[in-house]
């Protein structure tokens, strides 16, 4: 049902112009804690194909570590599939994040700006416990020039100042990975 969804959605997202697909995988389909990957590889394997053909990206989002998700990548062997980091997800797992995105170097297709954790919940962007000097510093080291998607919360109860703070926020990190 995964594969035939991913199947269906490849040829909407080349119809709307959308070249990046996030894969998420959390809750029951997380991929960490010593889970088999090998379904999610034969999965993606299926995939492949029709993305590589529609031109459309497919970014895995989880919490591993740089080296299981380059083993994934290089089981698919396809050049549509990369990976969609979220800035927190490392810290979350106790991992480096500016260390992460230096490791999978060309292997990055997306990336989410966040702030928080599983404990501390939500943060506006830059006010919690990413090292954004760190993070950006290594997102100009790899040259990334992809998308960065805002997943922030509205935590002052007015949407459209909050989305304004951190969309200003974003604007001033991504300058420094020119």
């Amino acid at each position: 049902a995964v594969v035939q969804s991913i199947l269906d959605y490849i040829p909407v997202a080349k119809a709307v112009g959308a070249h990046q697909m996030l894969l998420a995988f959390y809750g029951d389909g997380e991929l960490a804690f010593g889970r088999d990957k090998g379904a999610v590889i034969e999965s993606l394997k299926k995939v492949a194909p029709a993305a590589e053909e529609a031109g459309v990206k497919l970014g895995i989002e989880s919490s591993l570590t740089t080296e299981q998700y380059i083993h994934i990548i290089e089981e698919v062997g396809s050049s549509a599939v990369n990976i969609y980091l979220d800035t927190c997800n490392p810290y979350n797992f106790y991992l480096d994040t500016a260390e992460q995105i230096l490791g999978l170097g060309k292997h990055m297709g997306q990336i989410h700006f966040k702030e928080g954790s599983h404990k501390e919940g939500a943060k506006d962007l830059t006010e919690g416990f990413c090292d954004w000097d760190a993070i950006t510093a290594a997102l100009k080291a790899i040259n990334y020039d992809g998308w960065a998607v805002l997943e922030t919360s509205s935590l002052s109860g007015d949407p459209i100042a909050d989305a304004r703070k951190n969309l200003e926020r974003a604007r001033a990190l991504a300058s420094r990975c020119q």
